[in-house]
């Protein structure tokens, strides 16, 4: 199984030297602890090398992939991923590499980043081994850190250890309180049940006298599945007296063998055994995730291999002789979605909004609709307008009967009120299909980013060419029904019918369908032409309501009323000046109110008529001028305008940031193909042999 956890390695190394995040999530040890617990110190025992940047505050301020290779021959070696041409064979160089590299990512003050150091580690007095430094906990910022330092620090290490195929190696010091241990904290927040958490008690032998942490490394205190391991490490004198690796490995078997209580488990102490447990526990956790790794990488792959294609190809290094077929199939697919965003045959994943076809049929029954009902027939007028309107028909000929001629006057002025919100209606529909244009949501578009700006442009100059005629057939529309005033329509209520609707209430019993009467034609005889005027007008109105003493007692209290507001009105001095403006602003005569009144009806009854006729007009207009006429035209307009008129190197010249993502994209499919390769070389037959 030795060959498992270079595999591993090489995954890694592959996507670091691609510069690029891990895609995967690789099975791997993180090293986890505060400051001072001896961190370090693990680490260089188990590599027996002397190589870690020391000092105070935070030191490692950049994870540090630790790959470790058993060198059955030859001398000792590093080499950096970031630097593969060069082998350093002195670990006092590679310690000052670390430092620089350190330094140029996360700055020389105490910056933190998460980008790693990939450092591989050739020697005879290693085990295959694959482990993570992570910075220090902390919690109290230094020199120019930011003050939430600590938080920084933390997300980065968690991020690491949430890894499920990730070992937790937590470090505390074993002369303070396990309670208070930092890394456990932290490791049981994403390892609750200790199943990935392996313990390390450091500083064993500068316990107080009579102290010893038997309990803490049988787990009696906090229990871990994978258990717990002594160890005894250099101290800062060590250090300082540069005391040697292996010497400092002997002091730790002779302290274990010879502690009275330590002794008794002496065999599972030290960092002999810690090297060996890790490098066992390692591979059975590559093993267990092998398939799943590979079943990960493959669906990756095919992600990105789907990603990448939906780029489509590199006009610049393979499409050359493909450019007009692509324009042809652009604009072709930038067609058929204009068309079918209006016709609601365009796949779009909403549910929070109204899209395409679905907002102007919002706006043809939900506003414009609403905007007509609301207009009445009587906006804008008042009781004194209508009678001046009356006055003005009549001119110098009073009329005897319904005043025709100031129905037809107030009708045609009101139509006109329909005309804007009939060309507002026309104008929300205009900036709707411009809404679906200026924003194609178009994959195949995104990397063209001139294409992008110009099918719009050129959209936006059809539709203003369909707004024209429309607008023409709109305001045709409004003169067409001020044209001509059709009374005999059979939804607008009649002359008749007006007065009938005024007097039957007060005057008439209910009138039946022909009961007007034949009146003989009333006999010659000498009466003055006032007279005769007044009995023509009863004359005419019994024929019509039957009843020729209601309507004579009708007239005589009209006559009475007019009489009394004639007394009580002041004599009026002679007038030599005439105002410049005359109204009907004068108390108003039964007979006035009742043509007023006859009036309105007229006026509610025929402008019903007229705003149906408009409710419903009006949208098919604009659909068959503006809708369907743009949508009919876009393609040639659009085949004409930018197959034959443009330069075509600078439609398809490629969004810069679109030449980047598939550039990555790229990059990521041929370190998943290699990772993927590598991994399939182990072969079942293999594993199971070891």
């Amino acid at each position: 199984m030795q060959n498992l956890i270079p595999v591993i390695n090489k995954v890694q190394e592959i996507f670091a030297q691609a510069r690029m995040p891990m895609a995967v999530d690789l099975p791997m040890i993180a090293v986890v602890g505060a400051q001072s617990t001896g961190k370090s110190s693990v680490l260089e025992s188990i590599i027996g090398k002397d190589f870690l940047p020391r000092g105070s505050g935070i030191v490692t301020r950049r994870p540090l992939t630790l790959q470790l290779h058993n060198l059955k021959e030859g001398t000792d070696y590093a080499v950096f991923a970031h630097r593969p041409d060069r082998v350093f064979n002195d670990f006092d160089l590679v310690r000052k590499e670390i430092e620089a590299e350190t330094d140029r990512i996360a700055g020389k003050t105490k910056g933190v980043s998460p980008e790693p150091i990939i450092l591989k580690i050739y020697s005879k007095s290693v085990l295959d081994l694959t482990l993570v430094d992570l910075p220090g906990l902390t919690k109290v910022p230094v020199n120019d850190q930011p003050l939430d330092i600590e938080q920084i620090i933390r997300d980065m290490v968690v991020n690491v250890v949430k890894n499920e195929n990730c070992l937790i190696l937590a470090v505390s010091a074993g002369n303070t309180d396990i309670a208070n241990s930092d890394s456990l904290k932290l490791a049981r927040e994403v390892d609750p049940q200790g199943n990935r958490t392996i313990g390390v008690i450091t500083k064993l032998d500068i316990l107080d006298r009579g102290t010893v942490a038997m309990d803490v490394l049988d787990g009696k205190v906090y229990p871990l599945k994978l258990g717990y391991v002594g160890v005894v490490c250099r101290s800062q004198k060590d250090i300082q007296d540069s005391k040697r690796m292996t010497d400092a490995l002997k002091a730790e078997e002779d302290f274990f063998a010879r502690h009275p209580s330590y002794s008794q488990i002496k065999e599972r102490c030290g960092i002999k055994f810690l090297s060996q447990r890790l490098n066992k526990l390692l591979m059975e956790n590559i093993l267990s995730c092998i398939p799943s790794l590979k079943q990960n990488i493959t669906t990756m792959l095919h992600g990105k291999m789907k990603e990448v294609s939906g780029y489509g190809i590199d006009l610049a290094s393979e499409g050359k002789d493909k450019r007009g077929a692509l324009l042809l199939y652009l604009i072709s697919k930038f067609a058929e979605y204009y068309q079918s965003s209006i016709d609601g045959s365009f796949v779009q994943e909403s549910t929070t909004e109204l899209r395409g076809g679905a907002r102007i049929y919002f706006i043809f029954h939900k506003i414009f609709a609403r905007a007509i009902k609301e207009i009445t027939a009587l906006d804008g007028l008042t009781d004194e307008d209508i009678r001046t309107a009356i006055m003005n028909s009549k001119s110098l000929h009073p009329s005897l009967f319904i005043p025709e001629k100031a129905f037809e006057n107030l009708i045609r002025q009101q139509i006109t009120r329909l005309l804007d919100p009939s060309l507002q209606c026309m104008h929300l529909v205009h900036e709707e299909l411009k809404r679906i244009v200026i924003h194609p949501e178009l994959a195949e578009l995104c990397r063209f980013s001139t294409l992008m700006s110009k099918m719009p442009e050129i959209m936006n100059e059809v539709l203003q060419n369909c707004v024209r005629p429309t607008e023409e057939m709109i305001r045709s529309l409004i003169i067409v029904e001020d044209a001509f005033i059709n009374v005999n329509h059979p939804d607008v209520l009649n002359g008749t019918s007006a007065i009938l609707g005024m007097m039957q209430p007060e005057i008439m019993p209910p009138m039946q369908s022909g009961s007007l009467r034949k009146h003989k034609s009333p006999k010659k005889s000498k009466r003055s032409p006032e007279k005769h005027r007044e009995e023509n007008g009863i004359g005419i109105l019994t024929s019509i309501f039957g009843n020729e003493g209601r309507v004579k007692a009708a007239i005589e209290e009209a006559g009475d009323e007019e009489a009394g507001a004639r007394q009580e009105q002041p004599a009026f001095p002679f007038v030599k000046v005439l105002p410049e403006i005359m109204r009907a602003d004068t108390p108003a005569t039964s007979r006035e109110v009742l043509e007023t009144e006859i009036i309105k009806q007229l006026l509610f009854s025929y402008f019903e008529v007229v705003k149906k006729n408009i409710t419903d007009l009006v949208p098919k207009t604009i659909m068959a001028f503006l809708v369907n006429k743009s949508k009919s035209i876009a393609q040639n307009e659009l085949v004409s305008a930018l197959y034959v008129g443009e330069d075509m190197d600078a439609l398809l010249a490629e969004n810069p940031m679109v030449l980047q993502q598939r550039k990555d994209c790229k990059k990521t499919i041929a370190a998943l193909q290699e990772s993927l390769k590598a991994i399939q070389e182990i072969s079942v037959k293999g594993l199971s042999a070891e």
